[in-house]
C-alpha cells in the first residue's frame, strides 16, 4: 500500500462517523467529566482575562482531540445517519420515473 493510499485511509477514518459503543461511550463520559472539572477549577482559581479565556479554549480543544482519539481508534467506522438518509433519498430519486436511472 502506498503512503498516499494510507493517508486516504486515515482521512476516511478521521473524518468518518464513529458511533459510541459500550466501550467508548463511558470513555467519552469520563473524559468529558474530567475536562469539565478542570475547566471549573480554572474559572475558580485563575484570574479572569485573556489568559483564562485562552486556557478554557485550550481545554475545549484538548477535550475534542481526546474524544476524537477515542472515537477514531476504538469505535468502528459507520455511515452517519444523515449520510444514510441522503443516500436513501438519492436512490429513491434515481429509481423514480424521470430520475437519473430512467
Amino acid at each position: 500500500m502506498t503512503s498516499r493510499q494510507m493517508l486516504h485511509d486515515r482521512v476516511t477514518n478521521d473524518f468518518g462517523y464513529h458511533k459510541a459503543t459500550e466501550q467508548t461511550g463511558p470513555m467519552h463520559d469520563a473524559t468529558r467529566e474530567r475536562f469539565v472539572n478542570l475547566a471549573h477549577w480554572v474559572v475558580e482559581h485563575i484570574p479572569a482575562g485573556r489568559e483564562q479565556s485562552l486556557a478554557l479554549t485550550a481545554l475545549q480543544e484538548a477535550q475534542m482531540w481526546a474524544n476524537a482519539a477515542i472515537a477514531c481508534n476504538l469505535a468502528p467506522l459507520e455511515e452517519a445517519p444523515a449520510d444514510k438518509r441522503i443516500r436513501e433519498h438519492e436512490e429513491r430519486f434515481d429509481n423514480a420515473p424521470g430520475g437519473y436511472n430512467t
